[in-house]
């Protein structure tokens, strides 16, 4: 898939400094950030790409009527970058309930003693869900998973910086606790933490994050 096009990439950092609401005081601080985001997601889809129709096509084999009728769509247009955003936006972002269904999808190939078969069906969240932090979480749990949590921990953090979000920042920081990196683990609590603070979102992680915060020194 060319998804990694620079325009298309640069698109997308974009849409993420938008909704990280970041602000700039000029051009030359936005358009570096935005370069930041641009490398960081090219190596995120560079990675999944790869893996992409052959994870839609295992998807495909599920008897699920609703998984079966999106990707069927995006096996239609696997090279086309317009066709997945439109098919993003009908049939995946604006149906909450097709999201849970591919996280559930995706879920039913964990342990199932193939970890190529994981990775291309993980690969595909990826893709679908750039934004949503649950993508990044299912990712590095299979790494951790297949290569250790030293790989883990050094994902989370890579892709915490770029989303700033509180669910993923404290599955990164409770990685990186275990990885005996409590400095940084302990960055990601406290800015978890404040961003629950300012947005009232996530506030059942609060517990969590406060006793994760205390084992981090």
């Amino acid at each position: 898939m060319s998804i990694s096009n620079q325009n298309q990439l640069s698109d997308l950092a974009v849409i993420l400094m938008q909704q990280q609401g970041l602000l700039f005081t000029n051009t030359d601080e936005a358009e570096h950030c935005k370069l930041g985001l641009v490398q960081e997601l090219g190596d995120i889809t560079a990675h999944a790409q790869i893996f992409f129709v052959e994870g839609l096509q295992l998807l495909n084999q599920l008897n699920q009527p609703i998984i079966k009728a999106t990707v069927q769509q995006l096996l239609a247009h696997p090279d086309s970058y317009e066709e997945l955003q439109k098919i993003q936006q009908s049939a995946v972002l604006n149906e909450p309930k097709t999201q849970k269904l591919f996280y559930e999808a995706v879920n039913s190939f964990y342990d199932c003693g193939d970890t190529h078969r994981e990775q291309c069906v993980t690969s595909v969240l990826l893709v679908l869900f750039p934004f949503n932090p649950q993508s990044y979480i299912y990712f590095a749990t299979l790494i951790w998973r297949q290569c250790g949590i030293a790989a883990a921990a050094a994902f989370y953090h890579q892709f915490a910086e770029g989303l700033k979000n509180p669910l993923l920042d404290y599955f990164a920081a409770d990685c990186l606790q275990k990885n005996g990196e409590k400095s940084k683990a302990k960055i990601l609590c406290q800015r978890a933490l404040a961003t629950i603070d300012t947005t009232n979102d996530y506030h059942e992680l609060l517990p969590q994050l406060q006793n994760l915060l205390t084992h981090c020194g």
